[in-house]
């Protein structure tokens, strides 16, 4: 396995086939249980699984804008 880290701490990953293995950093003291969620977020349908930008941004600028919160996204 292959040591990474984020800001909820250091921990091992692997892939196997097709399926991501991952696991506290064995000497971690307190390793925090969000790292068990990093395999069933990788493919969650909640996920960005790519970079986005609001339309409204892309057609007038940065800024105020009243489409802001309602707005589409669109794929970069």
């Amino acid at each position: 396995m292959t040591l990474h880290s984020a800001h909820w701490g250091v921990f091992c990953a692997e892939w196997r086939d097709q399926t991501l293995r991952v696991a506290p950093y064995p000497a971690d003291p307190d390793p925090s249980p969000i790292i068990g969620n990093i395999t069933t977020a990788l493919r969650h349908r909640a996920r960005v699984a790519a970079p986005m930008v609001r339309k409204g941004w892309l057609e007038r600028g940065p800024g105020a804008d009243r489409a802001r919160g309602i707005d589409t996204f669109v794929r970069l």
